[in-house]
């Protein structure tokens, strides 16, 4: 069977954009919203009896899956301040919508993203997690809504 040389420029087209060569590496970032709706008292009671503790109400919604590289722009506001928070035990990353002039904007990619982390002054060990879990493609960053 002869091939044109048309079809065979065609075929190592086809072969070549199948390939990864220099491909960027991409990155999942799920952004979830979490609203504040209510504070309530520490102490919960059923009549006389204390049944338990609050400390807030959070409503949660989760929005899409992003599927970035390094040089994508974040796909979310770009002003916004990092801040790192301890919840019941768990530490969390929140991207908090801000005016202020220690905001995230000069670089609004996902590199920017990763090279803010690393420059802020949390535990290290906090930190690296976050960062390798970014990495991984399994990062899931928090923003406040107001």
């Amino acid at each position: 069977m002869r091939y044109s040389s048309a079809k065979i420029i065609l075929i190592v087209a086809v072969l070549l954009i199948g390939c990864d060569f220099g491909r960027e590496k991409q990155y999942f970032l799920e952004f979830r919203e979490e609203q504040k709706i209510a504070f309530m008292p520490n102490d919960i009671y059923l009549g006389d009896q204390k049944i338990g503790t609050v400390d807030q109400v959070l409503l949660k919604s989760t929005v899409p899956t992003f599927k970035v590289t390094l040089s994508d722009p974040i796909p979310i506001h770009s002003t916004v301040e990092l801040t790192e928070i301890d919840l019941l035990g768990t530490h969390r990353l929140f991207l908090k919508k801000s005016n202020s002039e220690k905001t995230y904007h000069e670089d609004d990619t996902v590199i920017g993203l990763l090279k803010y982390i690393k420059q802020q002054n949390m535990d290290p060990k906090l930190r690296d997690s976050i960062y390798k879990s970014i990495r991984e493609g399994n990062g899931i960053l928090q923003f406040d809504r107001d």
